[in-house]
Order: structure tokens, then sequence, then C-alpha cells
């Protein structure tokens, strides 16, 4: 550890996500502050209580701070209403655009601000990377968030070093497997539709790595951008077949458009997009392989 500071703070810190970086910046000897609606689970995570997109943010939070890593962000999953939509907005969109006015007047070296591929529309066979055009707000409601999300973040880039990682589908316990696996286990899972989309992948743990990299880095980088994707691009069938074989269930039934709109709404349209993206070369993945990160993640192999 060669910084000053040894501080990071982590806004939704206590997630899906935040909980893994945290373990591996503590891992390294970092003292991690989580800054969230929900307190952590781990005990060495400091905690202070914050909802970013209505509560007032204290610079003082940052005194010492080497890093902070931007998370926050009601959970996408779920039926989308005209509240969910706004709150997916607001805690995202809003959250960050007040965190970057407070961070403006501190001494925070790195802003690691989260985003998803999904800033890429649904885009058929098309191969995608960084510098790929970018979709239609007004065809994608996840499309138009993470462009505001994105906008918001590069505000901090005239004062401090700024990554921001699109996020592809992170497969962990929770999340997407976590909601999917109950479906897997009665032997009723299957593809999205015809499972002909493609489906960027990241294992949790690869994910988290790619995050602690960018805050730890040192000296000038001002801004980048990153797809957290792995390895050859896979469809959503390919994914299917492999959860199905991992736990050793039928692979028959496929999931009609019509039953996620009833689950999901204006959500399940966006769960059949095709994002056909290659796997960052720059990064030494643990998990390159599907069936390797669905074994460690369904049987702890």
């Amino acid at each position: 550890m060669s910084h000053s500071f040894s501080k990071i703070v982590i806004t939704g810190g206590s997630g899906f996500l935040g909980s893994v970086i945290s373990k591996q910046l503590l891992g390294k000897g970092y003292k991690v502050v989580s800054l969230d609606i929900a307190p952590p689970h781990n005990k060495e995570v400091d905690y202070i209580s914050c909802n970013l997109a209505k509560d007032t943010i204290n610079p003082e939070w940052f005194d010492g701070v080497f890093a902070v890593i931007n998370l926050a962000g009601a959970p996408i999953f779920g039926k989308w209403t005209k509240e969910k939509k706004q709150q997916i907005y607001n805690s995202r969109v809003i959250g960050t655009k007040k965190l970057v006015e407070t961070l403006q007047n501190t001494d925070v070296a790195n802003f690691v601000s989260a985003s998803a591929v999904g800033i890429y529309g649904d885009r058929g066979e098309e191969l995608l990377s960084e510098s790929s055009e970018l979709g239609d707000g007004q065809k994608s409601f996840l499309t138009k968030v993470s462009k505001d999300w994105e906008d918001e973040a590069l505000k901090l880039q005239n004062k401090m070093n700024v990554n921001i990682i699109r996020n592809g589908h992170i497969l962990g316990k929770k999340g997407l497997v976590g909601v999917l696996r109950p479906y897997y286990q009665w032997g009723i899972g299957g593809p999205l539709g015809n499972g002909k989309q493609w489906f960027p992948w990241i294992h949790i743990d690869d994910c988290a790595q790619m995050y602690v990299n960018a805050a730890l880095e040192e000296g000038d980088t001002k801004q980048a951008v990153t797809n957290a994707v792995v390895g050859k691009p896979i469809t959503n069938k390919t994914f299917s077949k492999v959860f199905a074989k991992v736990l050793r269930r039928p692979h028959i039934f496929f999931i009609p458009k019509f039953a996620l709109k009833l689950l999901y709404g204006e959500f399940a349209n966006e769960m059949m997009y095709s994002q056909k993206i290659t796997g960052n070369t720059k990064i030494s993945f643990i998990y390159k392989d599907i069936s390797d990160a669905m074994n460690n993640i369904l049987i702890g192999k």
C-alpha cells in the first residue's frame, strides 16, 4: 500500500458487488467505508447511513479518502412500474450528481463509477467495444439511465481520475443467478425467448477485481471507460444450457416473452436485448469460461 491515504469509500458498498469489493480491499489492508441505505454484513467495514439521492452528503466523510467507488442504485430486477423506474433513475443519476458536487471540494484522487452495458441498447449481431456508438435513450430506458449516470460521473474528470466500468451480467450467488436458480432447480429453467441474443457476462470476483484495480490506480489516467465482460461472446441459450447442466437438471423449456412481460412489465423487453461484446484482454480474469464460472457459483467448485 503506497498511498498516503488508505481509506476507500464505496457507495452502495453493502450490496451484491460492493460486499465482494470490500472484502478484496480489506484483504489488501485498506480501510473501507460503506455509504449505503443498509449496513454491511461484514463488521470490518465502517458504515455511514446515506441515501445519496435524498440525504445531505457530508464532505467530511471523504477526509483522508484515496478513492470513491460509486455503485449505489436501486435494484433493476422486479416489475417495472412508473415508480420503480423513477427509483432506478434517481438512485443512480440524481445520487451521482449530488455525490459529484460534494467530491469537487475534496482531495479524493480516484473516482470509479459503475455503469452498464445496457448503454449500448439492443444491437443484435453487431460486435461492440468501448468505442462503439451508444444506444438510443428513447428506445431503451437502461440506455438513458446509463448515459445520464456516466455524464454526471464525468463532471469530475477535471478534478480527479475518473474510471467508468460498464457492467455486463454479474454472475454470483445473488443477482441474476439468484433470481433464476429456483426455476432451474425445479427443472423449468430455459433460455429467454429463442435464446439467440448475446449475453455479456462476468464472474463477480473478476468484476470486483476490476473495480479494485481502478480504485488503487496511481498516476494520471483522467478518464477511462471499460466493459466488465469476459471471454468469447456467448448467447443466452449457451448460458442457460450450462446453468441446467451444472445443476443436473433438464433443459427442455424456453421462457416466452409474454411470460416475462407478465412478471416484469417493460423490463421484459430489455431482458431480451442482445449485446455482443468481446471480453477485455488487458485483464487476467480467473473465470474466463462460463462452465468454470457457473460450477464455482452453483456448487463451489
